[in-house]
């Protein structure tokens, strides 16, 4: 198993109306201190988002050696249950809806449905990718569910969680002051493909952090940067709303890749 389409998918998955008040300027940056292996906590505690219904208002850059754009997109995420996703400029490009079983994106300017299931998307890229771990790169969770293999090491500040999925190794970051993961490293050892991933700077809502700025890079047989950026958070009970339809005269077509 590569590295490397794990990448791929997230960034096809991030590239897929919020009503709150633009976020504070002024943010927290967690991890700004290094790994202390010396002087251990007796535990480890990851402090995931806590929200029933999310709204969020973006930017999005991508970069690569063929590409290079930045874009608007939105989300409402209605948790551990289905992401809607809107990407426009001046008019949609591009609408999506996902959910634990299936992956619908429209292609505005082509007039497309791709339609897949994270189990074709799986199948595909040799990974275990699903709603989960798209929710948490969105919103700051942890990739992965812990299992009795992961390896904790405690630490003054900082502490590490290494975890191993399919032959990749990750090793995510606790900011211990607040419990809240901050960064995450994987490596392919095969492809010798890298994936580094950071929650750079998070912002107090309704007394969580909720991060403001995603970055995720990988390095290897091919170099690409993707970097979100929420200027607007809503947290709510209930009431996000998207529409979301497959218009009549689309024609449907597999996800990419599968």
């Amino acid at each position: 198993m590569r590295i490397t389409p794990i990448v791929t998918v997230l960034l096809v998955l991030l590239m897929a109306s919020c009503r709150s008040g633009k976020l504070q300027k002024k943010g927290v940056d967690l991890g700004k201190t290094t790994a202390d292996s010396a002087v251990f906590t007796p535990d480890v505690s990851v402090t995931g988002p806590q929200f029933t219904e999310l709204g969020l208002r973006s930017e999005a850059r991508i970069s690569s050696a063929a590409l290079s754009q930045k874009f608007p997109v939105t989300f409402h995420i209605r948790k551990d249950s289905v992401i809607w996703a809107s990407v426009s400029v001046g008019l949609e490009l591009g609408r999506a809806k996902i959910t634990k079983d299936s992956l619908i994106f429209l292609d505005r300017f082509n007039r497309k449905a791709y339609i897949g299931t994270w189990k074709e998307l799986s199948g595909s890229s040799g990974f275990d990718l699903n709603y989960n771990l798209l929710q948490a790169v969105l919103t700051g969770g942890m990739l992965f569910s812990p299992e009795a293999e992961d390896v904790v090491e405690p630490g003054n500040s900082v502490s590490l969680i290494r975890q191993v999925r399919n032959g990749v190794s990750f090793e995510s970051r606790i900011d211990n002051s607040v419990n809240k993961l901050f960064a995450v490293k994987g490596e392919d050892p095969h492809s010798g493909s890298k994936l580094e991933l950071s929650f750079s700077r998070f912002i107090e809502q309704k007394e969580q952090l909720i991060p403001s700025v995603i970055s995720m890079l990988l390095t290897g047989r091919s170099d690409a940067r993707l970097e979100i950026t929420h200027s607007r958070i809503e947290l709510a009970d209930e009431g996000l709303s998207f529409s979301f339809s497959v218009p009549a005269g689309y024609k449907t077509e597999p996800l990419p890749g599968l």
